[in-house]
């Protein structure tokens, strides 16, 4: 998904699922081994332990989970939170969180900066992510903590809260940008082949408007050589600007009130998308 915002929270993998704000540490917890027969607290429903099929986290882990844990613990104003944890060989983990008769609204406070997706809410760092939905009335929390790309791990997070959900139709499908060639520079800075340059502060010729109504605003750009377009996150979702040729010029996450500038130096016609949201397309011609 190129959902790929750079993060300026801490870096370490526990720091990095700390800054999530909640979930693997609570007072008066009380843990329990599932395979041990032993059954959650009853009054936690859903069972945190019962959400992901074992394929499903296997999928998102990369490897195959050792046994699940569950834990009751209280966060802050919830006092009874069921936790699953999914532990993999290499130390990569997912943490399932159930915050009984709750709403994403009633937990604002530890989803703030959270990017909207649909039902669901996901928030990145650079070594971990998470994602809420809410689901048999209560609100679900998944947090995944893997050494993989970004972008990868949004997709793995979207997968998991549809196993969540049971429908893979209730979320956005979320697709990694394309990986830029060996030695590429992620910085700005046009490379072999870019059109353009990413550059910040220019004056822009035209102004690209990203909307609610899941558009680019207009859909299609006519410039000349040096020219800069802006693109603006007017509305209150997540998006992006990929140029799937191009990954040099293909933006980060934009939040809502977000800018990105690309300064085309080279004619021809570039078609973009906005990988969150399927049909909404863009194009760049420059003369």
């Amino acid at each position: 998904m190129t959902h790929r915002r750079r993060s300026g929270r801490p870096a370490g993998r526990a720091a990095a699922v700390a800054a999530l704000g909640m979930l693997v540490i609570g007072c008066g917890s009380s843990e329990i081994n599932p395979q041990a027969g032993v059954k959650p607290t009853a009054n936690v429903v859903p069972n945190a332990c019962s959400l992901l099929p074992s394929a499903a986290a296997a999928t998102a882990l990369g490897e195959q989970p050792l046994p699940p844990v569950y834990t009751v613990i209280s966060i802050t104003s919830h006092p009874t939170v069921g936790q699953c944890t999914y532990g993999g060989p290499s130390g990569a983990s997912i943490v399932v969180s159930v915050f009984p008769k709750t709403t994403l609204t009633s937990l604002a406070s530890y989803l703030a900066g959270a990017t909207s997706l649909g039902p669901a809410r996901l928030i990145e760092t650079s070594t971990a992510g998470l994602i809420a939905v809410e689901a048999g009335g209560s609100t679900v929390e998944i947090v995944l903590d893997a050494a993989v790309a970004q972008d990868q791990r949004s997709q793995r997070l979207v997968q998991l809260a549809a196993a969540v959900l049971g429908s893979a139709a209730s979320l956005p499908q979320v697709t990694a940008a394309p990986s830029a060639a060996p030695g590429a520079s992620s910085t700005p800075g046009a490379t072999a082949g870019a059109p353009g340059t990413r550059i910040n502060g220019a004056t822009a010729a035209q102004t690209v408007q990203q909307t609610d109504t899941l558009k680019f605003q207009p859909s299609s750009t006519t410039l000349k050589a040096g020219d800069v377009v802006q693109w603006v996150n007017g509305s209150t979702v997540a998006h992006n600007v990929t140029f799937d040729d191009y990954p040099d010029i293909t933006s980060d996450t934009m939040n809502s009130g977000d800018k990105y500038e690309v300064k085309f130096t080279q004619a021809g016609t570039f078609k973009y998308h906005c990988t969150f949201h399927p049909g909404m397309d863009g194009g760049i011609t420059v003369s």
